[in-house]
């Protein structure tokens, strides 16, 4: 990005660029303040649970969002697009952001639904521990994939051998007593 001239003064892109950063942020930040606080004594007043659960879920990611959508307009206007390595590395710096704030949504999004559920679910009651721990797993777990994949480490043939490994897992008690049958049969035929 070029000198920005204001009344004459040439002003530099390093000088300008944090401070629309700065003031990005800061708006978006108010902004959210605002709006956020409204939409959740809202929520308060309503009936269900959800309303609520979803904005508790939403806070921490959304505020992450708004400094990596900060960040990109300053990457759009920095003298940083002249330097291409830089650049790439930066934006898959926000994109691992916003895949985190992401997974953080959907993790704090089920932690929340089952800690405020349990009580009125049978089967969470006695395992809503094991429950929030399974859905935690596979949450980081996908999150994970994801992750690799945006660093452009191949995904496939880790999912590939997952779910051959799980079929394997899966049919072991089968085969075992399968060759016991067999095994049984084999027996009877050479007794008769």
């Amino acid at each position: 990005m070029e000198d920005l001239i204001i009344f004459g003064y040439r002003i530099p892109a390093w000088i300008y660029a944090p401070v629309i950063y700065f003031l990005w942020v800061s708006v978006f930040l108010l902004v959210k303040k605002l709006y956020y606080g409204k939409l959740q004594k809202f929520a308060e007043k309503t009936r269900s649970k959800i309303d609520d659960i979803l904005l508790d879920a939403l806070n921490l990611p959304l505020t992450l969002l708004i400094f990596v959508s900060g960040a990109i307009v300053l990457e759009r206007i920095s003298p940083l697009g002249k330097d291409a390595d830089l650049t790439r590395h930066f934006m898959i710096g926000l994109k691992v952001t916003a895949i985190v704030a992401i997974i953080i949504f959907i993790d704090k999004l089920f932690r929340n639904l089952i800690k405020t559920y349990s009580s009125q679910v049978g089967i969470l009651k006695t395992s809503g521990g094991i429950a929030h721990g399974i859905a935690r797993v596979i949450v980081f777990g996908l999150g994970l994939l994801i992750l690799l994949d945006s660093f452009g480490v191949s995904i496939t043939p880790l999912l590939a051998s997952l779910g051959i490994g799980s079929l394997a897992i899966a049919l072991w008690p089968f085969s075992r007593r399968w060759r016991i049958s067999f095994r049984a049969s084999r027996l009877l035929l050479i007794n008769q």
